[in-house]
């Protein structure tokens, strides 16, 4: 049951992701079909997560993921400095506030525009949050760890580099807010701001870099998820369901290995 599970919504998160990619290929590439574009983004994830498996997720979340802070640290420093200062980027947002640009409170944790979080968003948000504790695609990299002391630096590494990430993607929503503000930079989405900021302020070799960090951030979390839901139907189903004959025949094996463990054990006891 747990394996239907997974495997259900698990194949909509996974699809989320190619939906994701389509999306990104389509803001770089306005020539291509939104077709193309999420087919493209598909095949690329399939391809190298059924070559390689979990060794190759492994090696590519990695470097996805030095890439993404890189990027994501780098976009809204660069947004300050083109503004003059964190100072001058300031004033920026209280004259939008002051003047309805944007809402009141706007860069207040405790305001959701301009109105106050309720108590019930704030234990929703939580309640989102700690659920990654449980999420399979998660729990399998610290199973998969070689030796269990290492557990602590991964932990230290994982928190580190998510508050940096999650810092700066909320620094990005603010300072960007001020960039489009003071520049009069075109944006028809709001989700879109870190391509545009990209596109303005950096020549094209380094926005493609910012660009690719983009895409890393949908492939890091779909193709782990793809592994988890292939996963599912490999090792859960199709073994327990249409190979249980080989499964008893691998207990039996299992059982005879500890049997001869046994004897060895009884054989160099009686030699001492």
């Amino acid at each position: 049951m747990s394996a239907v599970i997974i495997l259900v919504f698990f194949t909509i998160y996974v699809a989320s992701g190619f939906v994701g990619a389509g999306n990104v290929f389509r803001m770089i590439f306005p020539d291509f079909t939104y077709t193309a574009a999420m087919i493209i983004g598909a095949v690329v994830l399939i391809v190298y997560t059924f070559l390689g498996g979990f060794r190759a997720v492994c090696w590519t979340d990695l470097l996805q993921a030095i890439l993404m802070i890189f990027a994501i640290v780098l976009v809204p420093l660069a947004a300050v400095n083109e503004l003059g200062g964190w100072d001058n980027t300031a004033d920026i947002l209280d004259d939008m506030m002051s003047t309805g640009r944007a809402p009141d409170h706007f860069t207040s944790l405790l305001y959701s525009g301009g109105t106050g979080i309720a108590a019930a968003t704030v234990i929703s948000c939580l309640a989102w949050g700690l659920g990654y504790f449980g999420m399979p695609h998660i729990i399998v990299r610290y199973t998969a760890i070689k030796n269990p002391a290492d557990l602590k630096i991964s932990r230290r590494v994982a928190t580190v580099w998510v508050v940096i990430c999650l810092a700066a993607a909320c620094a990005m929503a603010i300072i960007g807010r001020a960039y489009i503000s003071d520049s009069g930079t075109a944006l028809d989405n709001p989700e879109n701001i870190f391509i545009v900021l990209a596109d303005s302020m950096f020549p094209a070799a380094l926005a493609a870099i910012i660009y690719a960090a983009l895409l890393a951030a949908i492939m890091s979390t779909a193709d782990s998820q793809l592994l988890v839901a292939s996963g599912a139907v490999s090792n859960d189903l199709y073994t327990h369901i249409f190979k249980k004959k080989g499964r008893r025949q691998e207990a039996h094996v299992g059982r005879q290995g500890r049997r001869d463990r046994h004897r060895r054990h009884r054989r160099a006891a009686g030699a001492r």
